[in-house]
């Protein structure tokens, strides 16, 4: 006899008993090639299934724990059914914003490969499997039913799922802008004004920050610059469905006395060194510079191509790593080409590698430049020295002699520490006649 049916992973009971006999040994075969001997034994199955088990018994009149061919024998047979366990005590687990059009991740608490599920969701949908997901159509109370069963029991649970409110569409395509540019810088201290608009999107916040330090929250928003120069703003928007990020650069004046404002309004950055100004960095002898278009579309047809300075071959590609190889003062150049490979904007990247060096700071118009950077411009520069010493001041009867340009270079040095800005001059135009 046995205790069948059992249950996989239980261990089934056999017991064997005959009416007469001398010295009678049981040898049992269990159906699943394994066997044992005596006359009460257990055996553990490793599959669900039926198996035919038999038992044979014997009158060991050798006593040697052989079956010998002249020993009086007797077999019988019984059939053994192992089965899946019950099922364990089932729970619904459901995680995603529970909200008109969202999308929600059901999961049933146990998972196996024996077990099916039914899931019924409450709004007319049936679904099967462990894991599925759902969206809800309408705002409402829905009784979510998971319905899990085996061959050898079935488990119904419940769970409510309240559905509110609409869901907010996805930002795509943002774009932030401000009203500056080379040729129209805004004025420091003076209001520069920020908008930031996504072409889809809805419930979103927006975080600015204006790249000097400070930052703002709206997607309209005003800022002040206090120093001049170009500045990276970026803008990040986020709802429950996802965040995007755009950039835009700004261009603000102080009547002259501004920092450089390099190139045109491709947004990039740089990192590896010390950024002393916008688009001037500072790198020990070799650490790589690390420099990165921001803000370029997936679909972006658009190529970067970039000019290391120092003879390298060019590359086209969004993100680029150099290491100098000299010290002494380079010029990244990027040249951004449209899908007809027309040049559409060009931006410049200063570096300065392990040395102290003079930087001839010009400016004209409200803008100012560096001159005299190994690597700044393939087209002819003029010759420009550190210091033109100016002519002396006439005497009350000369007249007045128009003196050259004055160039006064600012100072900066490649060091761990460094944390120098340069400091330049304004071009002094000669004097004009009275």
């Amino acid at each position: 006899v046995s205790d069948s049916p059992s249950v996989l992973g239980v261990p089934t009971n056999f017991s064997a008993s005959i009416g007469t006999g001398i010295n009678v040994k049981f040898k049992w075969n269990f159906g699943d090639g394994q066997e044992a001997e005596g006359q009460n034994v257990s055996h553990l199955y490793s599959k669900m299934g039926k198996y035919t088990v038999s038992v044979t018994a014997y009158s060991d009149l050798n006593n040697n724990d052989v079956q010998d061919d002249n020993e009086v024998t007797a077999t019988t047979t019984l059939e053994v059914t192992v089965t899946e366990p019950k099922l364990p005590d089932l729970q619904i687990l459901i995680v995603g914003d529970r909200r008109v059009n969202a999308e929600l991740f059901f999961q049933a608490s146990v998972r196996s490969e024996s077990i099916n599920y039914t899931w019924v969701m409450g709004d007319g949908t049936t679904l099967s499997g462990v894991d599925v997901t759902h969206t809800y159509e309408e705002e409402g109370v829905f009784t979510v039913v998971l319905i899990a069963s085996n061959s050898a029991d079935v488990q119904v649970v419940t769970e409510l799922v309240t559905i509110t409110g609409t869901q907010p569409e996805k930002i795509e395509n943002l774009q932030a802008f401000n009203g500056t540019s080379l040729s129209n810088p805004q004025a420091t201290e003076s209001f520069v004004t920020f908008a930031a608009i996504p072409e889809k999107g809805t419930d979103a916040t927006y975080v600015w920050d204006f790249g000097d330090g400070d930052g703002a929250t709206g997607q309209v928003v005003n800022h002040s610059y206090l120093r001049g120069g170009r500045y990276l703003a970026k803008v990040t928007a986020s709802n429950v469905i996802n965040t995007e990020t755009a950039y835009s650069v700004v261009h603000v004046s102080d009547g002259g006395q501004n920092l450089p404002i390099f190139g045109s309004d491709i947004p990039f950055e740089c990192s590896g060194g010390k950024q002393l100004t916008n688009g001037l960095y500072a790198i020990l002898e070799g650490r790589a510079i690390r420099c990165e278009i921001l803000g370029v579309a997936a679909d972006s047809t658009d190529t970067y191509e970039w000019d290391l300075g120092d003879g390298s071959a060019k590359v086209d590609l969004n993100v680029i790593t150099h290491i100098y190889a000299e010290n002494g003062r380079h010029v990244i150049r990027i040249i951004q080409r449209d899908e007809n490979a027309r040049i559409i904007a060009i931006a410049n990247v200063y570096v300065v590698v392990n040395e102290a060096v003079n930087l001839p700071l010009i400016c004209k118009n409200g803008r100012c430049e560096i001159g005299a950077i190994k690597g700044l411009d393939p087209s002819p520069t003029p010759t420009l020295t550190p210091t033109t010493t100016p002519t002396p001041m006439p005497t009350e009867t000369s007249t007045p002699t128009p003196t050259s340009t004055s160039i006064v270079p600012a100072t900066v040095t490649a060091t761990p520490t460094s944390s120098a800005t340069p400091n330049g001059s304004v071009v002094l135009p000669p004097p004009t006649e009275p």
